[in-house]
């Protein structure tokens, strides 16, 4: 039969699509196309048990550098904010009321531990941060065992709908009694969450621009307000919106920074004549290891023509960019977060001389000023606390506590959270990081544990291998030229305090007969009691042309054995080189 005569019943597709467009997570029983990466996934049901499914977690894909790039966005690429909620766990109520009183200044019941407001918040400051109004039903986030409650601004104890709440309060006092009233009796196994505040709340306090320069009635600007008046952050290094993401079940959110936020910024004024420049003199900027940036003006004549010659001198200043604002704004900026020092420049370029750092000049050392400065506010209530799993850009930041509540195993190449929305929100924010990455890998990088991957015959030679395991999948450190210190890998020494580290050494000079390659092992051991750890290095090189050496050191940083790297690599051609390690990792407990 001729196919245009053929009948059609019925058709059943599946989701498809390009594998960073996943959900995460399909829903139970969903079928999911990654068209690109030619993988296929299904989703498990987590209300069968959130343990079980490992509905907490992420995996981190076998893919070169994986366990690297997931575990530094978790350190240094999330801001964790813990927001005003109130968990009602199981066995609050006992089947024959609908409604519970607690107070704001109460146990959160979470597994964060924090109050329902923070500590900070003064007595009569329980109020929306932006109409200074008591909290209405509606300015409420509700869930009953993980779902979304509904509610309505006309609805009364009398006339509630079984999915319904409503809350009520007598006064603004963090010792008044918050009543929380559901349409149908709760269950003893029944868990809520109370949620005060969402991820539209923090993006509307970020970029918040009242009249009166403050949020609603708070002492607080917004943040873009506080820190870049006058000086106008281009659009392109705003936050994204997409990245800050809310979980009403723990009353947490993150607040998602690229890499672009990591870099250290210094910012031109407006340049007066940039079509028609009469420029003397070098710019020169320098940074505390390698490669300075040091440039003759005196034959650039455009504002155009600076930037690109900046840009071009890559072979000296590999660390360091320019980019344009505007036609009359311009930037310089490290791409590796090293802080630098503009120690010449003619006026003319209109940018000023002087240290660039972490704290004062990257989004995110601002960002954490921001935050750390709203949290103590007695009248800015939507931060109960805030947390950094790596370390702060910003030391003055001293409200901004550890984020313990998350942990990262390199052999499982996993991410446990608190909760399985954490859980998708980061991979959610994780994914697009890696995928804006130049070296990203097609596969992707994380994917939540409900998602359950199917094999298809693209993965069968890998299965039969055995390389489906990831300990066979070397991990990569790059190192700048002269780089001292430089993490290659850390354990927790009471998880892991013993180690052995089979690495590779490549550099290369500015031609093809300047080689240097080394091959070896490192043997690392550490003793809490001690608080110290150490380790032993054997291998082989062949070099040409090379002087210098990548130098492993280990040492014990509050419990954790820390594997750092030196690099003080030299070539015959283009003097002091940038080095790439690869190593794989075989560690226990001693």
């Amino acid at each position: 039969m001729a196919d245009e005569n053929k009948i059609i019943i019925s058709r059943m597709q599946q989701r498809r699509g390009n594998r960073v467009d996943l959900p995460q997570p399909l829903r139970p029983g969903e079928v999911g196309l990654a068209s690109d990466s030619k993988e296929v996934f299904i989703g498990l049901d987590p209300a069968i048990g959130i343990t079980k499914q490992n509905a907490n977690a992420i995996n981190i894909n076998n893919i070169v550098g994986g366990y690297s790039y997931a575990n530094g966005y978790l350190n240094n690429n999330v801001i964790r904010i813990i927001l005003p909620s109130k968990r009602l766990t199981p066995g609050t109520f006992d089947g024959t009321s609908n409604s519970s009183i607690y107070t704001p200044s109460s146990a959160s019941n979470q597994t964060h531990g924090k109050t329902v407001f923070g500590t900070n918040v003064g007595s009569t400051s329980i109020v929306n941060v932006f109409d200074n109004a008591f909290f209405q039903s509606t300015d409420l986030t509700v869930t009953k065992n993980g779902t979304l409650l509904t509610t309505n601004a006309t609805r009364t104890t009398a006339n509630l709908l079984s999915s319904e709440y409503i809350i009520s309060s007598d006064t603004n006092s963090k010792t008044a009694d918050h009543t929380i009233t559901f349409g149908t009796q709760p269950t003893g196994s029944d868990d809520f969450t109370v949620s005060y505040y969402d991820n539209v709340d923090i993006i509307a306090a970020i970029v918040d621009s009242s009249s009166d320069n403050t949020i609603g009635s708070t002492d607080v600007q917004g943040f873009y307000q506080q820190y870049f008046t006058g000086t106008n952050i281009p659009d392109t290094r705003k936050l994204s919106n997409a990245y800050i993401l809310a979980d009403h079940v723990t009353g947490t959110a993150f607040i998602g920074l690229e890499d672009k936020h990591l870099e250290v910024v210094a910012y031109s004024s407006t340049v007066t004549s940039p079509s028609s420049l009469t420029l003397t003199g070098n710019i020169t900027a320098t940074r505390s290891a390698g490669s300075d940036l040091d440039i003759s003006l005196a034959s650039y004549t455009t504002l155009t023509s600076v930037v690109n010659a900046i840009n071009s001198n890559a072979a000296s200043n590999t660390w360091l960019r320019a980019a344009s604002e505007s036609d009359t704004k311009w930037n310089l900026y490290s791409t590796d977060g090293s802080e630098f020092n503009i120690t010449a420049v003619d006026s003319d370029l209109s940018i000023a001389t002087g240290s660039r750092t972490k704290a004062s000049d990257s989004i995110k050392g601002k960002l954490e000023a921001w935050v750390s400065n709203a949290i103590s506010s007695t009248s800015f209530n939507m931060f109960t606390s805030a947390q950094i799993k790596g370390t702060k850009y910003n030391s003055s930041a001293t409200n901004i506590e550890n984020y313990a509540n998350v942990s990262a195993s390199s052999d499982a190449l996993s991410v446990t959270f608190t909760g399985n929305k954490e859980a998708e929100n980061f991979s959610y924010i994780a994914n697009r990081l890696y995928f804006a990455n130049a070296d990203a890998d097609v596969t992707g990088l994380t994917n939540v544990k409900s998602n359950q991957r199917l094999l298809t015959h693209d993965d069968y030679d890998l299965l039969l291998s055995g390389s489906a395991d990831s300990g066979y999948t070397a991990q990569t450190v790059s190192l700048t030229a002269g780089e001292t210190n430089k993490v290659v890998d850390t354990f927790e020494s009471t998880v892991y305090d013993s180690a052995i580290i089979e690495y590779s050494v490549k550099s290369a000079g500015t031609t093809s007969t300047d080689a240097y390659s080394r091959t070896g092992t490192l043997q690392v051991t550490g003793d809490t009691a001690l608080a110290d750890a150490a380790l032993v290095d054997s291998g082989v090189v062949i070099d040409n042309n090379f002087t210098g050496t990548v130098e492993f050191t280990a040492s014990m940083n509050s419990g954790t054995i820390e594997v750092k790297a030196t690099n003080t690599l030299n070539a015959s051609s283009g003097g002091n080189r940038p080095a790439t390690v690869k190593y794989l990792v075989r560690k226990w407990l001693g």
